[in-house]
């Protein structure tokens, strides 16, 4: 019998008075069998190799082109996609006149109290930082204590005061444009610096787009 075919009879003897006299089932014929917990088998080597189902799963027949061009825009509802997973690691690159927008992507860095040092972030991806600002997170630094953002030693912002009170939000005045793209790989850099400070505690948020 050819594979896949299925063969229905009509339910006759005791079997009736419980589906009703003349119920059809459907039982597996040939190639195809019925495992234990009830599923449907297809035997080994059931499609032979010129089947249009064996050529749809040829080699490359599912390649990143074919993939792209059938999840077309809106092809793939967000009640599709797993809850907390998207992040910035597939956003596209910004051009300069870009027609469609570009997604931000943002660094946090948590800064804490100490004498004068870096704390270091290296990225994965080229990214254009746009803005900067810290979040004080306890009583005013006291002092000239700073911080200020890098790309490695260089300098992006300008040195940002700490002398402020918990909760205080203080953005950099300047974003140096010959620093401010900082390469896959590179050092995403947050420099403190004590200066009869006593707290320097604070969170830096850093905002980027990702770039050629």
């Amino acid at each position: 019998m050819a594979a896949g075919i299925l063969v229905t009879d009509t339910v006759t003897g005791p079997l009736a008075s419980t589906l009703g006299q003349g119920a059809s089932v459907i039982a597996p014929s040939g190639d195809v069998s019925m495992s234990a917990a009830g599923a449907f088998l297809i035997a080994d080597d059931a499609l032979s190799a010129d089947a249009a189902g064996r050529a749809k799963m040829a080699d490359d027949f599912f390649n990143a082109a074919t993939a792209d061009a059938k999840f077309a825009a809106d092809a793939i509802g967000e009640d599709l996609l797993t809850p907390n997973e998207l992040n910035g690691r597939v956003v596209a690159n910004t051009a300069a006149a870009n027609v469609v927008g570009g997604i931000p992507v943002e660094h946090i860095v948590v800064v804490p109290a100490g004498t004068t040092g870096d704390v270091d972030v290296t990225l994965t991806h080229k990214t254009r930082v746009t803005d900067v600002h810290l979040v004080k997170t306890t009583a005013a630094g006291g002092g000239a204590g700073t911080i200020q953002v890098k790309n490695a030693g260089n300098a992006i912002t300008d040195a940002m005061s700490i002398d402020v009170n918990d909760k205080a939000v203080v953005r950099a005045a300047e974003i140096d444009d010959a620093n401010h793209e900082i390469a896959a790989g590179g050092t995403l850099r947050v420099t403190r610096t004590r200066t009869a400070s006593t707290s320097e505690a604070c969170i830096v948020y850093v905002r980027g787009l990702r770039v050629a």
